[in-house]
């Protein structure tokens, strides 16, 4: 009797949490404004973009300079933020730049030149970014990017939720972010590269593929980054996995495979698969 009491209790916080999760993500779509609406509806046209076609979602952790990446010079490719740093795009231009960090659209001159010489240099890739504040950002700055760029409205908490036309979950981490609209496009198979993912291994450290700071601003430092304690780490990461477990979820209902291809890292969320496995003919 006590068994069946505690799992009707967890069953019953379990249905009221997915009522919650989806008043709030009803209410946050009902209180934008009707232009902003209008700039999410236009995402329909990314719905199973590319059904079926294999893809690589690809972040920037050091083990992309273990990869041969000229690899994936005719794939559908999802990069994230500095990856336009990489030898790589002289070859090849991501099919996609997904940005979602807030200070990626600080109203600062470094900034501004970071997206000037992304522009620049892989001018060809359509960008996925946060609408809240990567529209204002775009529509002040650099209003001609705007044509070729998709917003996204997240609203707070990993749910089961991935319709980009209405808001969507908060994204820990642009990691997520980035494979959530390669599942919206129905990328299928979906192989991870980059994801080392070792955070809690080396507390303060920013590890990247390329060297130096991603800005240029003066408190950034590879061997030192701000962070309160070891457990605001935990509680981040915590946070990032709940994404990957709520993405996961959603791309087994629709029947979309996702592979973890990065060289090391702690990323277990999803089966690994060796990198040059996947391009090896049968």
């Amino acid at each position: 009797m006590n068994i069946q009491y505690h799992f009707f209790i967890r069953l019953l916080n379990n249905w009221s949490n997915f009522l919650l999760r989806r008043l709030e993500r009803k209410t946050s779509y009902e209180n934008l404004s009707y232009p902003r609406k209008t700039i999410l509806c236009r995402n329909i046209v990314l719905k199973n973009r590319h059904k079926d076609q294999s893809t690589f979602v690809i972040v920037n952790g050091p083990s992309l300079k273990k990869q041969n990446l000229s690899l994936l010079k005719n794939e559908v490719t999802f990069a994230v933020n500095s990856f336009w740093k990489h030898s790589i795009v002289k070859d090849w231009q991501p099919t996609y730049l997904c940005a979602s960090d807030p200070d990626i659209f600080q109203d600062d001159s470094k900034i501004d030149k970071f997206w000037c010489d992304l522009k620049i240099t892989i001018p060809n890739s359509t960008i996925l970014t946060i609408l809240d504040f990567g529209y204002d950002y775009f529509f002040k700055k650099f209003p001609e990017c705007i044509d070729n760029t998709f917003f996204i409205a997240q609203y707070g908490c990993p749910d089961n939720n991935l319709d980009l036309c209405k808001t969507v979950q908060g994204f820990q981490s642009v990691s997520a972010f980035a494979l959530a609209n390669a599942i919206y496009m129905g990328c299928n198979p979906i192989y991870l590269l980059g994801y080392d993912h070792d955070f809690l291994a080396d507390v303060g450290v920013a590890k990247h593929f390329y060297s130096g700071t991603t800005f240029g601003f003066a408190y950034e430092s590879q061997n030192q980054s701000d962070y309160s304690s070891y457990l605001d780490e935990i509680n981040s990461v915590k946070l990032l996995y709940e994404n990957y477990y709520a993405l996961k979820e959603i791309a087994d209902k629709r029947g979309i495979k996702i592979y973890n291809a990065t060289e090391g890292g702690y990323l277990d969320v999803f089966p690994r698969v060796k990198y040059e496995s996947i391009f090896r003919k049968t």
